[in-house]
């Protein structure tokens, strides 16, 4: 079940992200641009799957550790931050500047 949850976690991020370096996430393509197309078949969209999965963990493995902790207690695991300051000893407003830095960090490095 952890894995799954963390699958359509990743899943969505990616999807974010990719809303974020075309700078359209939620508005449609404009009519004079082709729509970007769909993978021939379902292999081919889980191996890009896969590998967006690999560059995120990736990413988050080269976040600092304050940051990947947040991160990872916030996003992956479902702590609020109230909990998140309890478990590392630090206030609530460390928890979120410290995720809200480490998410602008995370999307600089998938978008390079």
């Amino acid at each position: 079940m952890k894995r799954v949850l963390f699958v359509s976690l990743l899943l969505v991020l990616v999807l974010a992200l990719a809303g974020c370096a075309t700078g359209a996430a939620t508005e449609e393509p404009a009519a004079e641009e082709p729509a970007v197309e769909e993978p021939a078949d379902e292999e081919d969209a889980a191996n890009d799957i896969e590998l967006q999965v690999a560059a995120i963990k990736q990413a988050i493995g080269r976040l600092p550790d304050g940051y990947r902790l947040v991160l990872t207690l916030y996003l992956l695991e479902g702590y609020d931050h109230e909990e998140i300051a309890h478990i590392l000893r630090i206030s609530e407003a460390t928890s979120r500047s410290q995720y809200l830095r480490g998410k602008r960090k995370l999307l600089d490095y998938l978008a390079n």
